[in-house]
């Protein structure tokens, strides 16, 4: 290594590879040092070319350790092959709206098996309830057509959001002034989502399609209710990954359910399979509050697909699809439905895996099979992997060390890592390249428990006794000094800031809600908005009530 040309970035990547004994970390190293960043972000893995969990972890490890980073040197267009992907899923939703259309399928259980996801989806959806959907409208926390995000906080959307497309306008015409008497927006006609390439990883972008502001208050509105209806057969997406990573380690361990990812899936919801799947009144609805244009670099796009990222149902949207063609799949096949969806992550039995993964490729979709397991001791759902039931997640360095923040982040990551790999403690094999990352942020740096994010150094609490402060008067714990990350706030005083505080207090299902809203605004706080994306960082004294230990270095 030139020492002259070396970053701090550098030295960790060699650091990190040096620690893992294994060839794939020589070789990523070789590649990266070399300045072949092409060929190293398409190096892949797969759990059946190792024999052992400790040989495959090392492997995962060095190979996806730089897959996400922002620093290489490839010769991508990023944004070429996000918009290539988006058209091949448009063209792709084409052939499957003309199938579906045709009842041509590939597959001769397919027409059985939609029919029975319709009943059953029906079950699920059930009517329609206007007031339930107008209860739940909301805003997202992101930009609109009009509204930039750094700008996209919610009195600034009341205030000024205006865009809706015209057929919502004519869904919400009526009724508009009677369910929201105090808000009176100038009505704009806009009759399509902006199309944009955000980040993915280190070979491409991906695209979203960023809604006018209005449809988007709808359609989260009905991606509220679809929430509520898949929490009635077991389906509770407020528990976000978490299900399905718990899932993932049985999978792993006892190899009798499947994992099942797929690509571009919100990009291949076909209109035909809506409509087909959906109840009449469902597909009315997301109909006319979903946007059927796209405006791309100036030209509009006529989508074939139902909804896209961006859209504020389609989560909601394809876990119930996918959910509801899983549990037909197992009931054709007299298995018991032990089915977990989250989003496009799927968990099934692997007696249903064939038949599900078939019966979705002839619907449209595709699934994932770099990312998709069914048999063999290693499952991969919602960024988590297993091998045989141990948690082998490989960590990701995503941006270049060119601060302190950038380097407390990676020496937390790398730490919480080396505690996943050793049962009793941290393996010791990481401890020389942790010290040295630590030893680079500075000797002022928080020392923390794990638990509290990146706010500090994560440690021990022996190698935090000589900082920390016993809690007294009773009071369990020990106070530490910690980085805080606040919002950036902006005081309003205008209307949208009074139907943000009505908006809030009807969204307060219990007393305790209200009240905390109440004590905020007696505090003088009350009009005072937190700015996405604005942040200022502050050193507060914290109390931690129990030290996490992460175990000795072994």
């Amino acid at each position: 290594m030139d020492i002259s040309t070396t970053t701090a970035t550098d030295v960790y990547v060699f650091d990190f590879l040096s620690s893992i004994d294994h060839p794939r970390a020589l070789t990523v190293w070789l590649l990266y040092s070399s300045k072949e960043h092409d060929q190293l972000v398409e190096l892949e893995w797969h759990p059946s070319d190792y024999l052992d969990v400790a040989s495959g972890a090392d492997s995962l490890a060095a190979t996806k350790f730089l897959s996400k980073a922002t620093f290489l040197s490839c010769k991508y267009n990023l944004r070429e092959e996000a918009l290539k992907k988006f058209f091949d899923a448009e063209n792709q939703c084409r052939q499957t709206n003309s199938r579906i259309r045709r009842y041509a399928f590939n597959f001769e259980s397919t027409w059985t098996l939609l029919a029975k996801a319709k009943v059953l989806t029906e079950s699920i959806l059930g009517e329609v309830d206007a007031e339930e959907f107008i209860s739940s409208c909301d805003w997202g926390p992101g930009a609109t057509t009009l509204i930039r995000r750094r700008h996209s906080c919610i009195p600034t959307k009341f205030s000024f959001e205006r865009r809706i497309t015209p057929l919502c306008y004519d869904f919400i015409a009526s009724w508009f002034r009677v369910a929201f008497p105090h808000w009176e927006p100038d009505f704009e006609p806009f009759g399509a989502s902006k199309v944009v390439t955000v980040p993915k990883n280190a070979k491409t972008d991906r695209t979203i399609a960023i809604e006018p502001g209005l449809n988007l208050w709808f359609q989260k509105g009905a991606g509220t209710v679809i929430r509520s209806r898949l929490r009635s057969c077991g389906v509770d997406l407020r528990e976000g990954q978490s299900h399905n990573q718990k899932k993932c380690r049985i999978a792993a361990k006892f190899n009798k359910l499947a994992t099942v990812d797929f690509s571009s899936a919100s990009d291949t919801i076909s209109l035909a399979l809506v409509e087909e799947l959906l109840p009449s009144k469902w597909v009315a609805l997301l109909s006319a509050l979903r946007s059927p244009y796209g405006l791309l670099d100036n030209s509009l796009v006529y989508f074939e697909k139902f909804s896209s990222m961006g859209n504020g149902f389609t989560f909601e949207l394809e876990t119930l699809i996918f959910y509801v063609l899983a549990v037909v799949c197992c009931k054709a096949l007299g298995i018991r439905p032990d089915v977990s969806v989250y989003g496009d992550d799927v968990i099934l039995p692997s007696s249903a895996y064939g038949m599900y993964t078939t019966l979705c490729a002839d619907l449209g979709f595709t699934v994932n099979l770099k990312k998709s397991y069914s048999s063999g001791y290693y499952r991969e759902s919602c960024g988590s992997h297993y091998w045989n039931g141990a948690d082998i997640k490989p960590i990701f360095q995503k941006e270049p060390l060119d601060g302190a923040t950038a380097k407390l982040k990676a020496a937390n990551a790398l730490r919480r890592y080396a505690h996943r790999r050793n049962t009793f403690g941290c393996d010791g094999s990481y401890r020389a390249c942790w010290s040295a990352l630590a030893r680079s942020i500075g000797k002022n740096t928080p020392l923390i428990s794990d638990g509290y994010g990146d706010s500090g150094l994560v440690v021990n609490f022996d190698e935090a006794r000589a900082v920390v402060t016993k809690a007294k008067h009773g009071v369990e714990g020990y106070y530490t000094r910690v980085w805080a990350v606040l919002a950036k706030e902006k005081f309003f005083d205008n209307k949208g800031m009074l139907l943000s505080k009505l908006h809030s207090i009807g969204k307060s299902h219990d007393v305790d809600n209200f009240v905390a809203n109440k004590l905020r605004e007696a505090a003088g706080l009350g009009n005072s908005t937190p700015l996405p994306g604005r942040i200022r960082h502050v050193k507060l004294r914290m109390l931690i009530p129990r030290w996490v230990e992460l175990g000795p270095w072994l």
